[in-house]
């Protein structure tokens, strides 16, 4: 992990994507960021959207796989 490295403004939608999952508050934040990056708030809350519906998908697709994850996982340490 790096410090005080530069982003864009994708990378920084996508890092911020994590911590969210509700579209209001993602508005508001892209509002407030807007003013404050001197951006335009459709364009930051279209990032900020696609990132944290991809994040979602994610998660869920980590959620349903997770009971044949743990089998392969006891399988593993059996051998070791």
């Amino acid at each position: 992990m790096k410090f005080g490295v530069k982003l864009n403004l994708d990378k920084r939608m996508k890092n911020v994507s994590r911590m969210m999952e509700d579209e209001k508050i993602a508005r508001i934040f892209s509002n407030e960021y807007a003013k404050y990056y001197k951006q335009r708030e459709e364009l930051v809350f279209r990032y900020l959207r696609y990132y944290i519906r991809k994040h979602k998908r994610y998660v869920y697709f980590k959620d349903i796989t997770r009971p044949v994850r743990n089998v392969f996982k006891k399988r593993r340490s059996e051998f070791v």
